[in-house]
């Protein structure tokens, strides 16, 4: 899916190798609502997972609240 995160996911605990995969996705995709982030990464892992992550995220200053057509979202913080 993302080849160049494969080495460094090799290293990580569980946790960290998903808050980076949700993190990578919201990068590529500029800002994304909850709704489609879990359809994404509905077969790797649970939505209140999901949830649990962007609330890491953002708590972290990784992520910033978005609005994406007028539905609450996330995107990546600047410099993040």
């Amino acid at each position: 899916m993302f080849p160049e995160l494969r080495p460094a996911l090799e290293h990580t605990s569980r946790d960290t190798a998903a808050a980076a995969l949700v993190s990578k996705y919201l990068w590529l995709m500029v800002a994304a609502t909850e709704d489609d982030a879990a359809a994404f990464f509905g077969p790797l892992f649970s939505l209140s997972r999901l949830r649990g992550l962007l609330g890491a995220l953002v708590a972290a200053g990784a992520l910033l609240p978005a609005s994406v057509d007028g539905r609450p979202g996330f995107q990546v913080a600047p410099g993040a």
